[in-house]
């Protein structure tokens, strides 16, 4: 499998990726090796939408799939591997955590411009008790972040008429309208890329619907969720992923 080889980062992530076009849709393929989830810590024969992109920036910040598997626990824990510091809420841990530690940066205000929107999400132990979505994370209320969350975006059609904006090596993240019975508005992410000779700007991501990897037009992607959704979008929020900084190395 091919890890971090010379280019900018976007081409790495394109790079590195691309073998990885066609592999299987599995539902939370990664878990601690033992315990409450014990699927293996890493694979590359199977990803959710968020294991994905957590195994891509992992691959393309590595220079073999050693220092990969260690730099993919440093992206999704919060200190040393377990069920309970693992990064399990995309908007209150994930983030958040991957923006403060400089793995990720908000480009959404940089793309959308004046029409960027802000969502807020206030998380509280009572909302996590009472929630329809993720009801079988068996995550301790303890170990459940409390409060207030914003994130931006861009609706659907406004990103569609702006795709070419949007930078190759950006995290896409579609967002669903705020609802008091979820903990969370994320729930699907890819990866745009720029795929060599095209100049047309794709997504990367593991589809739950086709069940594997594929390759997406933005622009495709983007009228596709303009489709009315018994739960409906509200937008796409797009994180940047910086380059590690080699004179420091990876986050470990």
């Amino acid at each position: 499998m091919a890890t971090a080889s010379p280019g900018s980062l976007p081409e790495r992530l394109e790079a590195v990726t691309r073998p990885l076009v066609g592999k299987a849709y599995v539902r939370s393929p990664l878990g601690e090796g033992a315990g409450i989830d014990p699927d293996p810590r890493f694979r590359l024969d199977a990803f959710d939408c968020t294991t994905f992109v957590e195994t891509a920036i992992a691959l393309a910040e590595s220079p073999d799939e050693d220092a990969a598997q260690r730099r993919l626990d440093a992206i999704r824990y919060e200190g040393p591997p377990s069920f309970e510091t693992r990064r399990h809420l995309m908007e209150s841990q994930w983030i958040p955590n991957l923006v403060r530690d400089n793995v990720l940066t908000d480009i959404t205000r940089e793309v959308g411009g004046a029409k960027t929107n802000q969502l807020k999400l206030v998380m509280t132990k009572e909302r996590w008790a009472k929630r329809r979505v993720a009801k079988k994370l068996q995550l301790a209320t303890e170990h459940v972040p409390e409060g207030t969350f914003e994130l931006d975006y861009i609706t659907a059609k406004d990103l569609e008429a702006s795709a070419a904006k949007v930078p190759p090596g950006t995290v896409i993240n579609i967002l669903r309208i705020e609802v008091p019975w979820s903990p969370v508005v994320i729930t699907h992410q890819g990866i745009v890329i720029s795929r060599p000779g095209s100049k047309t700007r794709w997504v990367r991501h593991a589809s739950p619907v086709l069940k594997r990897v594929i390759d997406e037009p933005l622009a495709s992607m983007m009228k596709r969720y303009q489709k009315p959704r018994k739960w409906p979008i509200a937008g796409v929020n797009l994180l940047r992923v910086n380059e590690v900084d080699s004179s420091n190395g990876p986050h470990e």
